[in-house]
């Protein structure tokens, strides 16, 4: 996606125990909070954090901090093809400004320090992988290489829903015990060995 450069307005939002401020990485401490293109909860959700997710906050705005640069909205027949739930015209009340917008998210779901994992069984990366082929024999590689991968950026929960987890190569030039799933919104190829625990993307 296109992106246009923004003058960073910074604000201070004071919350339960932390301000955010422009430029504060922050951790998501609930379940999943929503993205919004617009700083209120009427505005359209274009997606989700989850938990134990960063976010970058680049400015604050009454309660919301925003996590993108402005970017196209992909708007046809009046309506953005990004919004997933809620309201999706393309107006300046969404938060879609010559088809254009930047995503939102509230920071009372957000945290200075990363949350511990959640007990085993119930956390989200848990949740997402428990489709990996052969997930009870290798289960802790799967968890801590997709933890891994989403700590420096390279994934994203999202991705590891959407893929059904970590998926068995069948290619015998990679050797045995070698997985793959696929990130950046399914287009690049990420490979563990559950041998090693490493992670490579070639």
């Amino acid at each position: 996606m296109k992106t246009l450069n923004l003058v960073i307005a910074l604000a201070a939002a004071t919350f339960i125990s932390f301000t955010a401020g422009a430029a504060d990485q922050l951790w998501v401490k609930i379940g999943a909070i929503e993205r919004k293109t617009c700083p209120s909860d009427k505005c359209g959700t274009v997606g989700k954090l989850f938990f134990r997710e960063s976010a970058r906050i680049l400015e604050t705005q009454n309660g919301w901090g925003r996590v993108t640069r402005v970017y196209d909205a992909s708007c046809s027949g009046g309506k953005s093809q990004y919004v997933d739930s809620g309201r999706a015209v393309c107006d300046k009340a969404n938060g879609i400004v010559d088809g254009k917008f930047a995503e939102w998210i509230k920071l009372d779901g957000l945290s200075k320090e990363r949350p511990a994992p959640a007990k085993a069984g119930n956390s989200a990366i848990e949740q997402a992988l428990k489709d990996s082929d052969r997930y009870e024999d290798h289960k802790d590689r799967f968890i801590a290489a997709a933890d891994a991968l989403m700590t420096s950026g390279q994934c994203t929960l999202q991705d590891f829903i959407d893929e059904g987890g970590w998926m068995r190569s069948t290619q015998k030039s990679r050797g045995v015990g070698i997985y793959f799933t696929y990130c950046d919104g399914g287009s690049k190829r990420v490979y563990l060995d559950v041998n090693t625990g490493k992670v490579s993307t070639n």
